[in-house]
């Protein structure tokens, strides 16, 4: 009798347990791969937030926009709480290829993503991950990696696609900031590597501000063309940089170098010495 009744709350106990394990893993955990299809992931955050001195945010995006995959890195460093767009030292987007997007999926396969718990701050700076797919709860699951040595595969991913990004440029007098990314053109590449400048904007024309480096920008293979507000261009046969705060006509020797994404506004606004330095 008494080892029928041990053996009873035994089977109990372990009924007890499967349930509670069930409910944990179950109905709140899905397997990507296997309850998510990856043509259904819309977006997948990695974020690290450290409060250290001075701050530092970090953020990693998988998405889908317009039929395409998209990686996203963003970089926010030093001032204080909250760390806003002023902050950012480094950022860019870049289009992903089938390859690209088909390595970030083997990645997270037999990853797990639960219901978001309600964690009080404790310091921790993450990193937090957080998985959204077609059809998934709007506010997207907590995500783990199925090995935690693929998060630091990951990571190494990330840094490597970083690599790939446009080369972005902030350009400041200490009042006005714009933001350009420059493109593919040996032009931009040389400037690029010049930095950072401290030299003096000066106005030309109707609608430019334009300075001189220290160095002759390389105008070999030069591309010109027109363009909108926001440009950034070399007009080769002076040698200096110019940055349009309207648009612009294509002209003999003035090659393009990149567009502002952010502060065009600004741009009619600098004075003095101005600042030019890689967002790396």
């Amino acid at each position: 009798m008494k080892k029928s009744t041990a053996l009873f709350f035994a089977l109990v106990l372990a009924l007890s347990l499967a349930a509670t394990a069930w409910a944990a893993e179950g109905p709140a955990a899905k397997t990507v791969g296997v309850d998510i299809a990856f043509e259904d992931i819309t977006d997948f955050y990695y974020t690290y937030d450290a409060s250290t001195a001075p701050p530092r945010f970090l953020r990693y995006r998988f998405y889908a926009e317009d039929g395409t995959h998209r990686f996203y890195h963003e970089t926010r460093e030093g001032g204080g709480w909250p760390q806003t767009e002023a902050n950012i030292t480094s950022s860019g987007t870049i289009e992903l290829t089938d390859e690209q997007w088909a390595a970030f999926c083997d990645l997270l396969r037999g990853g797990t993503a639960r219901e978001r718990e309600l964690v009080l701050v404790d310091g921790d700076a993450g990193p937090w991950l957080f998985l959204y797919w077609k059809g998934g709860e709007k506010e997207g699951r907590e995500f783990a990696f199925e090995q935690p040595g693929t998060l630091l595969a990951f990571e190494a991913y990330c840094a490597g696609l970083k690599e790939e990004s446009p080369r972005r440029v902030r350009v400041t007098d200490g009042t006005h900031t714009i933001l350009f990314e420059l493109n593919d053109s040996p032009s931009a590449k040389s400037l690029y590597g010049m930095l950072p400048l401290d030299v003096e904007v000066e106005n030309y024309g109707h609608n430019e501000k334009i300075f001189y480096p220290p160095q002759a920008i390389d105008a070999a293979d030069g591309v010109e063309g027109s363009g909108e507000a926001g440009g950034m261009a070399l007009f080769s046969p002076w040698g200096n940089v110019v940055l349009y705060y309207d648009s612009f006509s294509a002209y003999p020797g003035l090659y393009l170098l990149g567009q502002a994404v952010q502060g065009t506004e600004q741009i009619s606004s600098l004075s003095g010495t101005i600042h030019v330095e890689a967002m790396e």
